[in-house]
């Protein structure tokens, strides 16, 4: 008994440095997680890969800390200091168990994972390979314990574009797990999660479905957003295929089998599924209890602190305030705040959590609620003082302003606009010196985009003209700006002065953003439309581009503004040429972005069109463009959790332009033909009334967009003998404009007269 107890004993004196040695480990890894800074971060993990030299060379330990540290000496330009960690490992590696051991193959995968994180295909795919060989020749082909190595070729060749061999390495995974534990082993969930990912791809590539990689059909596609973790990847955004679908519920069926529908083990799963209805099949309602499930088994199984506790509660704050939910959103906020407050006071993970509680509470209606967790935000924000500081500083305004903008709080969000615009200019961004560009440009185009909403286009103008001045500083004014501020002189009638602004231009006729030749060829039609909206002055256009306003339709023109439109017809049918030949993405989202500015090229080439009384010629082009955008926007508008109200440009995905200008275009003919009053009420109002309600979700009802789709309508009740309807339409019209612009503006006035005419 003596000898057993003197052996316990010794046993216990050899564990107990080794136990305090992978505490002191551990901390030192944990410290690096949480550093501040990346001199910190490396300090840290130096001092992890130093206290691994006493774990055992097969221990995954050794490589996690070394890795780690590779990584910020590479994000910090010293390759030959990461390379030199790398070659430590290996070589220890290799010393304590040989060049055949399949625990080497632990190594050459994580090494191959690092070298993908920095898109280092050459070196990384040799990594792989071995690890495969390794693994072959130690347990033979077709071996269930290879499937780790399939897994990873499978990572190399979706982030190398190439989901054809990403796809076979995978279900080779899949068809190796199943050998060796079934149909139903829950080591298939997460091959199968990542499969749902990437038959996105395969989506997006049809390429691939031809047999052919990307890289052979010289594509690069927008690849999908991942989150990586511990607990495996998370896949963030899936198109509504039955493949994806199907993978995800067969993910989370061998999860409950194995564990029971309550075990932690079913989080990653449930989260994958909530989000495939949150962004694929853009059902947020349905993904809604996917999230509420997974926090619930968390909220049994793990610690307030966990990072997958906070990171659900995130979820459903965020999901909550797509569905509109607010106040569910204010109280998943509050106990995220709290959760992060725990771990960290103070710490940035809190103050996101703080500001997205702010922006919550604005949402909800609790102004007061709100503005006490601004001023801590903002106080607590003051101690950032490094470069990451500065930026988040901005993007805490940004999103207070653009809260209190889209909750409908306009002159707090106006004075919002104004504090961002302060920070920005009176905090130079550290190590740069002076005021940093890209944050005030951001400020000025969100500040300008909110003041043309509510028709202030002078004070709108002031401030993309100062992002221009700020930008010719600077060398060249992108098109962007010019256009944006291009805009905005059209909205007021300078149409000289805009034509002026876009001849600053630098670029070709087919480059950028927003091609500048198709603003060129706008301004003639804007031109002929002013001089027609002259005698009895309406609202001008606002953003609304490349629209022939009804009641200006009505109007016949003389021959200046006959002039225009003709002048006009051949620039936009250029156009049009431009985009009916750009060349289109395999990418779904891109390629419907790309039709739907086709749509609106082809809309505005009718608009000339029509005001020149070619009907025949317009009819089957806004039947084209409508059917581009209608195809497009269940793409462009993926629905409520978007709200569009802070752009500061149009809709991307909406269909007034289109419904607008059917109406008019038949407007036009039944005046031509003198049609009856049915013939309104049935292919003129019904188009308006579309669009009316289109406006009144996308941009609200006290906007531009939507008081000029009032006037519109009320012009085709009067004319439809719908007279009830033709005064409600113009009094409230006449209501928002008087608000907007004023008693005294001229528009009113007209507005006021035609709700005087009615009988």
């Amino acid at each position: 008994m003596r000898r057993v107890f003197l052996w316990l004993c010794g046993t216990l004196l050899l564990t107990l440095p080794t136990c305090a040695q992978g505490d002191a480990w551990q901390a030192a890894m944990d410290a690096g997680r949480a550093a501040a800074s990346d001199e910190a971060r490396i300090t840290a993990y130096a001092k992890a890969v130093e206290l691994a030299a006493d774990f055992a060379a097969d221990d995954d330990r050794v490589h996690a800390c070394s890795l780690a540290l590779a990584q910020v000496y590479d994000r910090n330009s010293r390759p030959d200091d990461a390379n030199q960690v790398i070659s430590s490992l290996l070589a220890r590696r290799i010393r304590a168990l040989g060049l055949a051991d399949p625990k080497l193959a632990t190594t050459y995968l994580a090494i191959g994972d690092y070298y993908l994180s920095f898109g280092n295909f050459d070196v990384a795919k040799p990594q792989f390979d071995r690890a495969l060989a390794i693994c072959t020749k130690a347990y033979g082909e077709g071996d269930p314990r290879l499937a780790p190595c399939y897994t990873g070729l499978s990572e190399y060749y979706r982030r190398k574009n190439d989901p054809r061999g990403a796809v076979a390495a995978l279900q080779t995974a899949i068809a190796l797990i199943e050998q060796g534990g079934g149909k139903e082993s829950p080591d298939l969930a997460k091959p199968l999660m990542r499969l749902a990912s990437l038959y996105q791809n395969l989506r997006t590539l049809p390429e691939a479905k031809a047999g052919l990689t990307s890289s052979e059909a010289g594509i690069t596609p927008p690849w999908l957003l991942n989150i990586s973790s511990g607990a495996g990847i998370t896949p963030l955004w899936l198109l509504a295929l039955p493949e994806a679908e199907a993978a995800l519920t067969r993910a989370l069926a061998v999860l409950e089998k194995a564990y029971g529908p309550e075990d932690a083990q079913l989080v990653e799963a449930l989260q994958a599924m909530g989000a495939y209805y949150w962004y694929a099949v853009r059902k947020p309602e349905q993904g809604l209890p996917y999230y509420q499930r997974a926090l619930a088994i968390q909220e049994q199984a793990l610690k307030a602190d966990d990072p997958q506790f906070a990171a659900s509660l995130q979820s459903l704050a965020a999901l909550s305030n797509t569905l509109r939910r607010f106040d569910d959103a204010v109280q998943y906020y509050r106990r995220l705040l709290a959760a992060q407050e725990a771990k960290e006071p103070g710490g940035r993970n809190a103050l996101y959590a703080r500001v997205g509680l702010a922006t919550a509470l604005i949402r909800a209606k609790q102004p007061t609620e709100a503005r006490e967790e601004i001023d801590r935000l903002f106080t607590a924000a003051a101690k950032l003082t490094d470069r990451d500081g500065y930026y988040t500083r901005n993007d805490f305004h940004r999103q207070i302003a653009q809260a209190y903008h889209q909750a409908g709080a306009y002159a707090e969000a106006d004075a919002a606009y104004g504090a961002w615009a302060e920070c920005v200019e009176k905090t130079p961004a550290p190590g740069r010196g002076g005021v940093r560009m890209d944050p005030l440009v951001a400020i000025l185009t969100n500040w300008a985009g909110f003041y043309r909403q509510f028709g202030r286009e002078t004070e709108a103008e002031t401030l993309l003209q100062r992002m221009a001045d700020r930008y010719a500083a600077r060398g060249t004014v992108p098109d962007t700006a010019l256009v944006a501020l291009a805009e905005c002189l059209v909205s007021q009638g300078k149409i000289t002065e805009a034509e002026a602004q876009l001849t600053r231009s630098t670029s070709g006729p087919g480059a950028g953003y927003r091609p500048i030749a198709w603003a060129e060829a706008l301004l003639p039609l804007y031109r002929g439309m002013d001089l027609l909206n002259a005698a009895a002055p309406l609202p001008r256009l606002g953003r609304s581009l490349s629209v022939v306003e009804l009641e200006i339709a009505s109007r016949q023109p003389g021959a200046p503004a006959r002039e225009a439109f003709a002048a006009a017809e051949p620039l936009l049918r250029a156009v049009k040429t431009h985009w009916d030949a750009a060349q289109r993405s395999t990418g779904e989202y891109n390629a419907h972005y790309t039709n739907y500015y086709n749509a609106l090229a082809i809309n505005s080439y009718a608009a000339a069109l029509i005001m020149q009384g070619k009907y025949a010629e317009a009819t089957p082009l806004l039947a084209k463009a409508r059917e581009l955008a209608e195809a497009a926007q269940p793409i462009l508008l993926p629905g409520p959790q978007r709200d569009i109200r802070v752009s500061g440009n149009s809709v991307f995905g909406e269909l007034a332009p289109f419904l607008i200008n059917q109406a008019a275009l038949r407007f036009r003919e039944l005046q031509a033909a003198q049609g009856a009053p049915k013939d309104v009420l049935a292919d003129v109002v019904a188009p308006l009334e579309a669009a009316l309600a289109e406006r009144a979700a996308l941009y609200g009802t006290w906007s531009l967009q939507y008081g000029r789709v009032l006037i519109n309508l009320g012009a085709a009740y009067a004319a439809a003998g719908e007279t009830a309807k033709a005064k409600k339409a113009l009094s409230e019209a006449t209501t928002l404009f008087a608000g907007m612009l004023g008693e005294e503006d001229p528009a009113v006035a007209t507005l006021a007269a035609r709700l005087a005419t009615l009988p």
